[in-house]
């Protein structure tokens, strides 16, 4: 009998624990469960509190050896995406205008792949690099040069370009491709700009450099009206990929 009275407080303390233990657990589940309905309801309202970093317009000049090389160079490889479908990737001239606030100008038909991408999403990546391109080329050159050669990787947010600002830019354009005119004139060719904001520079020993506009930090918006457009494709039944589409667009054509 001593020995079963021993017995009995020893699993009435095991059976308590392990109620305490189920309790607790099922109390950090519901806690767990609570939390993200809660962040659920508050990306889908917009409602985020901590704040947005987004980019400013930062203040020229960039720095000397991205300058250089965009000064100099006339051709880079150009990649855009809609973000559904791999990277479309084009071969370009543009046009470095660094009086006319760092941009880059670039001119392409809309009846094209890339003008139908940008279209669906502004943001491109450029690659570029002053690399002697063929094994005669590299051969003839010193190493020293060859040493201070660099590429450079480029993003990027578009702008198309219309009226007297458009044929501005396609005449500083012109002047730096004359060679390349059937690319640049027509009413066909769209003007669009590339306002820079990250670049990752590297050199052949490897070393890698990054650079990048500024960023600035801003509250959340909380109670925006969504515009009239907004209301009237929510009302009329349009998907979210396709609201999302048109503002992309709307991005891009703005002036």
């Amino acid at each position: 009998m001593a020995g079963s009275d021993t017995w009995k407080p020893g699993l009435l303390g095991f059976m308590g624990g392990l109620v305490v233990a189920t309790g607790a657990c099922y109390a950090l589940r519901e806690w767990e469960a609570t939390r993200r309905r809660i962040q659920k309801d508050e990306r889908k309202e917009g409602l985020k509190d901590e704040p947005q970093r987004v980019f400013s317009d930062y203040v020229p000049p960039l720095p000397d050896n991205l300058q250089a090389l965009l000064t100099e160079a006339r051709l880079a490889d150009l990649s855009c995406s809609d973000g559904s479908n791999p990277p479309h990737t084009s071969l370009m001239n543009f046009s470095f205008i660094n009086e006319e606030q760092d941009v880059i100008v670039i001119t392409t038909r809309r009846d094209t792949k890339k003008f139908e991408l940008m279209v669906k999403c502004p943001y491109v990546s450029m690659l570029l690099h002053d690399f002697p391109i063929t094994a005669t080329q590299r051969k003839h050159q010193s190493s020293l040069q060859f040493q201070r050669t660099i590429s450079v990787s480029i993003q990027g947010s578009v702008r198309l370009e219309t009226g007297a600002t458009a044929e501005r830019y396609r005449r500083l354009h012109l002047a730096r491709n004359a060679e390349y005119a059937n690319f640049i004139q027509g009413d066909d060719k769209a003007v669009l700009t590339i306002k820079i904001r990250k670049a990752r520079m590297c050199n052949v020993a490897d070393r890698v450099t990054n650079w990048e506009a500024p960023m600035v930090e801003v509250p959340p918006l909380r109670g925006l009206a969504p515009s009239k457009n907004v209301d009237e494709r929510r009302r009329s039944g349009q998907s979210a990929q396709g609201m999302r589409k048109s503002s992309a667009q709307e991005v891009l054509l703005s002036v």
